[in-house]
């Protein structure tokens, strides 16, 4: 439909930003960011999900053309998590260049799936999911 808004959140490591993008065109209509923290949450370096969550919010209510929302895309890096409780409580977003993932990074090295399984390298700090839950684990 004409005037059709997508909602883009882009959570990076850098910056963490709410983006209005006219479903038509492509071009972005409006924007706000803000650079991206972290913080201490279960003894791990972790993203700064309430940070990410008033950036949003705060976005939504007070944009322009909000009412012609209609699509919600999220984007963030494939080694980014949220973990959360079985009630919906976060755990923790840990930081995946945390150097703290290095310290299983052999042990998880010999227990991980082959590439010809995952076609997925092993990769340095927590840039593989699997490494960043192993060392929760």
């Amino acid at each position: 439909m004409a005037d059709d808004l997508i909602a883009v959140i882009d959570i990076g490591k850098t910056n963490a930003k709410l983006s209005f993008v006219d479903a038509q065109s492509g071009e972005t209509t409006w924007s706000l960011q803000r650079r991206s923290a972290t913080v201490q949450r279960s003894g791990i370096r972790a993203l700064d999900v309430s940070g990410v969550e008033c950036l949003v919010l705060a976005g939504l209510a007070g944009a322009p053309g909000k009412e012609r929302i209609r699509a919600i895309m999220p984007v963030a890096h494939g080694a980014a998590a949220v973990l959360l409780s079985a009630s919906g409580d976060i755990i923790t977003a840990p930081d995946y260049e945390d150097s703290v993932f290095g310290s299983v990074g052999e042990t998880y090295r010999r227990l991980r799936d082959p590439f010809d399984l995952t076609f997925s390298p092993f990769l340095p700090l927590g840039l593989n999911l699997g490494r960043q839950l192993y060392y929760l684990q």
